[in-house]
């Protein structure tokens, strides 16, 4: 089981994660990666956050932007 920090906002996310043209990249390590993988996000061995940071990023990224739909969803309903 992937190893998952509690729910954040994008604020949060985007404190370790940028995205740069098509790729995913770590902020502190400047590992990539590209959204059709379905693997864990591979940091360099020094990195400061890959003990702490969210394995699969990209899936965190659309869980945050679904739930962001749907609050907007009930606000408007």
């Amino acid at each position: 089981m992937p190893n998952r920090r509690p729910p954040f906002t994008m604020d949060c996310w985007n404190k370790d994660w940028i995205v740069h043209g098509h790729k995913l990249v770590c902020r502190s390590c400047g590992a990539s990666q590209c959204p059709a993988t379905d693997e864990p996000f591979r940091h360099t061995e020094a990195c400061a956050i890959s003990g702490a940071g969210a394995r699969y990023p990209w899936r965190e990224l659309n869980d945050i932007l679904k739930e962001g739909v749907a609050e907007s969803r009930r606000m408007v309903h």
